[in-house]
């Protein structure tokens, strides 16, 4: 049921699609991305910890890959000879849902240069 959902979904649309177009001999290939998900969604905890003070409350732990915030660093390439600017362009899409009730917001970009400290965008 799940891989046959037609919901829209960024993190299992690839592998729905592997799904449908899947033949006998696939099966393999199916379990592998499967398993891939797996270590990224669910965290396995030590059996012989459930239970004890400050220790995991079940075998298997749901984890949420989507962040809310990221900070990235990009190590941009100098200007070209004569240039005395770089342009950095930020952007962003949806999550593969839809544009509806999407918000992006870019908090306190700067760039940080060796020897000069940081300049705000």
């Amino acid at each position: 049921a799940f891989l046959d959902d037609k919901t829209p979904s960024p993190l299992v649309d690839e592998l729905r699609a592997k799904w449908r177009e899947a033949k006998p001999g696939d099966a393999a290939a199916l379990a592998a991305d499967v398993a891939r998900w797996q270590a990224v969604l669910w965290k396995f905890n030590t059996v012989g910890h459930i239970g004890k003070l400050d220790g995991p409350k079940s075998w298997m732990e749901q984890i949420t890959p989507i962040a809310s915030q990221q900070e990235f660093k990009v190590k941009l390439a100098p200007p070209p000879d004569g240039a005395d600017a770089i342009t950095l362009y930020l952007s962003t899409n949806d999550a593969g849902d839809g544009p509806v009730d999407d918000v992006a917001v870019w908090r306190q970009p700067r760039i940080v240069m060796p020897g000069r400290g940081s300049t705000a965008a």
